[in-house]
């Protein structure tokens, strides 16, 4: 799904009939709803047949256009039309357009030729010509492009402020994920160079991974060195994605993640990454800027062909959008592990069938501005298998590697749920080297395109400088 289709169908009191890529409908019914005292079809105030009951859709168009609404209805209803919020007791205020009977007659209603724009939160409330007078009805809305619905009952009255808790739950759970992969991608490189350097020997395929971000380049560029027994690193990060939300978002970020570890046995180092990262997203005209800090304990391992890390991410941070007045604090946490196996092909090829497991979980809380009162959370699992083929040289080692990963998440939000990277298998390439510049010096790169085959695909890199005491 693309554009922004891929924003959720909340259905709520109104049930999902079907929809096409110009045309969308839905049931209701007006019984049992609000009362109010409607205004008349050119929205003045205010009729005196009431109080009628209404039922209340929120929707947006993905491209702005002229649009036709139709209703049929089992009862003599009436149709009105509001753009961004709707207050039933300040009936003229936002309104756009209103009709009693259609070309049908009594139990249908038309708005024809209504001009909407695109991204713009409308709210289309049903009710009726006079009190009393309730029942079911089905609504067309027709136009040049997707429609998507949005929130129904009094959850359509302020479609906006769900749209600005979806867009900063999804922003907040897509950046923390990104974090994750990335940490866990920097200590386990640190902690196995660790082990490497330690024995006298440099191995470096630094690939800062992850799935489902959109076309995200990320760039690393480290200065490891050894202290004794102290292993310390230090490691800048960024990334970009450009299919984020609605499929042409943003999503960007860049921080700074610095490392120490000591040897607690011939084969396993120990260590500690404190991390810091900014984040700036935007889509459909919506923008929230954060920042993460976070604290990462791991643990390295490597005994013949058997290698592996672990670790545990902890963090904190905050959203804010419209200048600062919106507010949200978030809390990360998550535990990774990844191994591998050696296989010697030949003196020069090994081949290291892999394994790869992220847990994590960001939590948002809303503390100000249209953000307060948020409390939801993202959730998700990444799974890695594959395979990197490592030939080394003289001059240096040379890999590419193939993997499958299988991503599933679990969002609090059900408007921020579509503007994840989609669940499931999706297909990673990474090709890289490394090699040594002298001097105690090493140069190692890679680059990798993930999410093939899904919704959201990735472009990533690294670059990291090494150099050892």
């Amino acid at each position: 799904m693309t554009g922004l289709g891929k924003w959720a169908a909340v259905i709520g009191s109104c049930v999902f009939v079907a929809g096409s890529a110009g045309a969308q409908s839905y049931s209701g019914s007006n019984v049992g709803g609000l009362e109010w005292d409607r205004p008349f079809s050119n929205g003045s105030c205010c009729s005196v047949l009431g109080p009628v009951r209404l039922s209340a859709q929120a929707f947006l168009v993905q491209t702005a256009g002229r649009y036709t609404i139709n209703s049929v209805q089992t009862y003599d209803g009436y149709l009105h039309l509001y753009r961004d919020s709707f207050d039933p007791n300040t009936q003229s205020a936002n309104f756009v357009a209103g009709n009693d009977d259609g070309t049908g007659g009594i139990g249908t209603s038309e708005l024809n030729d209504v001009t909407l724009d695109a991204g713009t939160p409308y709210i289309l409330i049903t009710s009726a010509f006079a009190a009393g007078r309730t029942g079911d009805f089905t609504n067309t809305i027709i136009g040049p492009a997707a429609v998507v619905l949005l929130g129904s009952g009094s959850a359509a009255f302020n479609p906006g402020a769900g749209l600005n808790d979806g867009f900063v739950v999804a922003a907040a759970g897509t950046s923390g994920r990104l974090l994750i992969v990335g940490a866990d991608g920097a200590v386990r490189d640190a902690g196995q160079v660790s082990i490497a350097a330690r024995n006298g020997r440099i191995e470096l395929t630094r690939v800062a991974d992850g799935t489902g971000a959109g076309d995200v380049t990320v760039s690393t560029s480290g200065v490891p060195g050894m202290m004794g027994n102290l292993y310390t690193w230090a490691e800048v990060t960024g990334f970009r994605s450009t299919e984020f939300g609605s499929g042409t978002g943003i999503l960007a970020g860049n921080g700074l993640q610095i490392g120490a570890d000591l040897a607690i046995g011939p084969n396993m180092v120990a260590g500690l990454s404190l991390g810091y990262s900014t984040v700036h997203a935007s889509d459909a005209g919506a923008e929230t800027d954060g920042t993460l800090t976070y604290v990462q304990p791991y643990f390295a391992y490597r005994s013949g062909p058997w290698s592996g890390t672990a670790s545990l991410v902890y963090g904190v941070g905050g959203f804010e959008q419209a200048g600062g007045v919106d507010t949200a604090d978030v809390t990360l946490a998550a535990a990774t592990f990844e191994g591998a196996y050696d296989l010697a092909l030949t003196d020069a090829f090994t081949l290291s069938p892999t394994v790869g497991l992220i847990h994590g979980r960001e939590e948002v809380e809303g503390t100000g501005g249209a953000l307060a009162g948020i409390d939801s959370a993202v959730s998700f699992s990444q799974g890695s298998l594959g395979a990197r083929l490592t030939h080394s040289g003289a001059d240096g080692t040379l890999f590419a590697g193939l993997h499958a990963d299988y991503l599933t998440q679990d969002p609090g939000s059900i408007l921020a749920a579509d503007l994840l990277a989609e669940d499931g298998w999706t297909g990673r390439v990474e090709v890289g080297g490394e090699m040594a510049l002298g001097h105690g010096m090493d140069l190692s790169t890679s680059v990798e395109l993930s999410g093939i085959g899904g919704d959201m695909r990735t472009v990533s890199g690294g670059l990291r400088v090494a150099l050892r005491f």
